[in-house]
């Protein structure tokens, strides 16, 4: 059996893949499993992604949150074209919205919504899309909204 280099090595954005490559495909994943083919994507009304251990002590200098941003809109490491990355980056922090999986738009607001869990959670990933309780809370049938973490298995 042959081994190509590309067996062994994962090629990814940079500067460190091992920080891109994994949250990146997470993201897509994510998008695209549980909520495009659940049909929820087009009533997300917000998304955010909490990221620990290394991924939160060093991701924005080893390129996490590029990776995750990308991610969201449906780029994937072995697929994305690096030419456009800047240019969508630009235009996420720019305008503040997304392009979740380049169909759906919202509201992002990097600082709010990306967020950077320093503390002894580990490395990992948490991903959460909130949907119709939001337009519940907005329209006044609830008061207030109680999240919590199911365990989801992204199958990276």
């Amino acid at each position: 059996m042959a081994v190509s280099v590309f067996d062994l090595f994962k090629i990814g954005i940079g500067p460190s893949s091992s920080h891109t490559v994994g949250p990146m495909r997470a993201a897509a994943r994510f998008m695209t499993r549980w909520l495009d083919e659940r049909g929820q994507l087009g009533k997300t009304a917000r998304v955010r992604v909490e990221l620990f251990g290394s991924l939160a002590l060093t991701g924005r200098g080893h390129g996490t949150d590029k990776a995750v941003l990308c991610g969201l809109e449906g780029e994937w490491p072995d697929r994305i074209d690096p030419d456009i990355i800047a240019d969508k980056l630009a235009r996420i922090r720019s305008t503040k919205r997304i392009q979740l999986l380049g169909k759906h738009a919202i509201d992002f607001d990097e600082k709010k919504d990306l967020v950077f869990g320093v503390g002894m959670a580990g490395t990992g990933k948490t991903f959460l899309a909130v949907t119709s309780a939001v337009r519940m809370l907005r329209s006044g049938e609830c008061r207030r909204l109680v999240i919590t973490r199911p365990v989801v298995e992204v199958e990276l």
